[in-house]
């Protein structure tokens, strides 16, 4: 490892302005962790960077003053935890100084001996070539010895604050404006702006813009010259889309139920399986859930017949939205609906494509009194 001295910096920009515009940059998150001397360091950093592919070296600068720098330089290993975006409070937990910075971290073993944040989206285990100071900080250049990623997204530093990045946080408007419409909090005939949600959930125009948009797509919004309202769900329109649903289903079983594939199968009963956990004792655990898993597993059915016109047209029903509009405050439900799914798939797997038919035809009418009954609740329209 080879340690330079820091050269001679001169600036003429004021440090208050260069703060503030670099905390413009959005960058993720790490951990660097090391051992030195039987002892565990770790700080939160940002300033971390790939620096070559051949070989594989990273950039690190860490601040001289840190403890772990001076814990890296000693030792000559550590390890880079890219943090997950539900890791903010860990970020904070090791950029504040405390005498056991790795209380309550799952930790596991590097094979460069320095210790590993498990639940980590993703690490690196480096081994330092070389070390420059340049004025408050040092700059690691270190060759990558180890790499491991999973899955998940990045949590990212902007202006001071830990946060999302950008896909994130549509993802999170998306949410939170469809989460207003479903629960009637914007009510039918109320339109609804993107200056004005913007400015109500303290965000930039263009997440919600796009969010708008989405909603729009869904079928859960409509748009006008003053914005956007909330398109009103009745029995009928919601009992046309069940049928219409059932319609298509029953004509690829028609085409296709005596001749699936063990792998067509497979796929179909993992799908059907996995609307299993959100209804327990009756109940639904998670509707939003729920109605996800559902959706898949019809769209699995519909996807048997491998035709794309036929899927999209399955898509435009917007089934999802009617549901999710219908059952949001519906406590009680019936756990019939799960258990469908899967006759659904024994019946196709045992060659009986009548009994599939059957069974779709009576799910989709139980279905649609469990929609009424919720619309109705709701004064006739949702």
């Amino acid at each position: 490892m080879t340690v330079s001295g820091p050269p001679t910096v001169t600036t003429t920009t004021d440090q208050a302005v260069f703060r503030d515009v670099v905390g413009h940059f959005t960058s993720g998150v790490t951990v660097i962790t090391t051992r030195d001397g039987g002892q565990q360091f770790g700080v939160t950093a940002s300033a971390v960077s790939s620096l070559s592919m051949d070989p594989p070296m990273v950039l690190v600068c860490l601040n001289r003053r840190l403890p772990t720098n001076d814990a890296v330089r000693s030792s000559g290993v550590f390890a880079i935890n890219i943090l997950s975006e539900d890791q903010g409070e860990l970020a904070t937990q090791f950029a504040t100084r405390h005498p056991d910075k790795f209380r309550d971290v799952a930790l596991a073993a590097g094979t460069l001996d320095v210790p590993v944040i498990a639940e980590s989206l993703a690490h690196l285990e480096c081994r330092v070539r070389e070390c420059v100071d340049v004025a408050t900080h040092s700059v690691f250049f270190a060759e990558v010895q180890t790499a491991t990623a999973g899955p998940g997204a990045p949590l990212a530093y902007f202006r001071g604050s830990f946060g999302r990045f950008a896909e994130t946080l549509d993802d999170s408007v998306y949410r939170e404006i469809r989460e207003r419409v479903l629960s009637r909090t914007v009510a039918l005939g109320e339109s609804i702006t993107v200056e004005g949600m913007a400015t109500e959930l303290d965000v930039g125009r263009a997440p919600v813009f796009r969010a708008l948009q989405q909603l729009r797509s869904d079928g859960l919004l409509v748009a006008g010259s003053g914005g956007y309202t909330v398109t009103p769900v009745t029995v009928e329109t919601a009992w046309q889309a069940y049928d219409a649903r059932a319609a298509i289903e029953c004509g690829v079983i028609d085409q296709m139920g005596g001749s699936l594939a063990a792998d067509q199968l497979a796929s179909l009963r993992a799908a059907a399986q996995g609307t299993l956990p959100w209804i327990a004792a009756d109940r639904f655990v998670d509707v939003d859930a729920y109605v996800t898993a559902n959706a898949h597993f019809h769209e699995a059915v519909v996807g048997l017949a491998g035709n794309a016109s036929l899927s999209a047209a399955y898509r435009r029903l917007s089934l999802p939205a009617v549901m999710s509009r219908a059952l949001h405050g519906v406590e009680k439900t019936l756990d019939r609906f799960t258990a469908d799914h899967v006759a659904v798939v024994d019946f196709l797997e045992a060659r009986d494509p009548d009994g599939a038919r059957a069974l779709i035809l009576d799910h989709t009418e139980a279905g649609k009194e469990r929609v009424r009954i919720a619309i109705s609740a709701a004064g006739g329209a949702y």
